[in-house]
């Protein structure tokens, strides 16, 4: 039995140095041009996952081929194709591109950059706000935000356009009276323009 065990395990690891060993230098070098070539197609899901996860994407890869294959640094997961999909967490993520058959040789590191869905957008206090206006209740404002941070800008947001609304509102009104006084005074023009138009005719 030790001896069958044996052979099995030398004909395995004697078949990974062949294979291995039969990948020269050029054959890396073209590996890894193939491997440069490779890249992905992301699909945000954190909406319909049917989940509070609202950081999740669905990722797949172009440009595999049977020679190569995608995993990461701790081989929890293998992709050898280009029809897998993958779910993935936003950020910044490193996987990296293998051969199939020299010895799993690492030929590219590619970086998935997924950008972070802002939960503050989610809030009730930016239902009402244009995100043009306050950027900090865009889904997709990428910026470090804390509780502390949201509720003090938010709070000057809100101030300012009060402050904003109570001018508008005072320019409002001088315009009107401006306008108002304007009439009057034409007004008042035109009867004495009259008045006199018509004293003239009588004398």
């Amino acid at each position: 039995m030790r001896r069958i065990f044996l052979f099995c395990f030398l004909f395995l690891f004697g078949m990974s140095y062949v294979n291995a060993a039969s990948c020269d230098n050029d054959d890396i070098a073209r590996l890894k041009g193939v491997a440069f070539n490779v890249s992905y197609n992301s699909e945000y899901i954190g909406n319909k996952s049917g989940s509070n996860d609202y950081q999740l994407y669905n990722v797949s890869f172009v440009g595999l081929t049977d020679e190569i294959y995608v995993s990461d640094s701790n081989y929890s997961f293998f992709v050898y194709n280009n029809n897998e999909v993958i779910k993935m967490q936003s950020g910044n993520n490193s996987l990296e591109i293998y051969s199939k058959n020299c010895g799993d040789v690492r030929l590219k590191t590619l970086t998935i950059n997924l950008p972070k869905f802002n939960n503050y957008s989610l809030s009730s206090d930016c239902s009402d706000i244009d995100i043009k206006e306050f950027e900090l209740c865009d889904p997709w404002y990428q910026g470090n935000i804390t509780d502390e941070v949201f509720r003090s800008r938010l709070n000057e947001y809100l101030d300012s356009k009060e402050v904003n609304n109570n001018v508008e509102k005072k320019e409002f009104n001088i315009s009107y009276l401006v306008i108002v006084i304007s009439v009057v005074v034409i007004v008042g023009i035109i009867g004495v323009i009259i008045f006199r138009y018509k004293k003239n005719k009588l004398d």
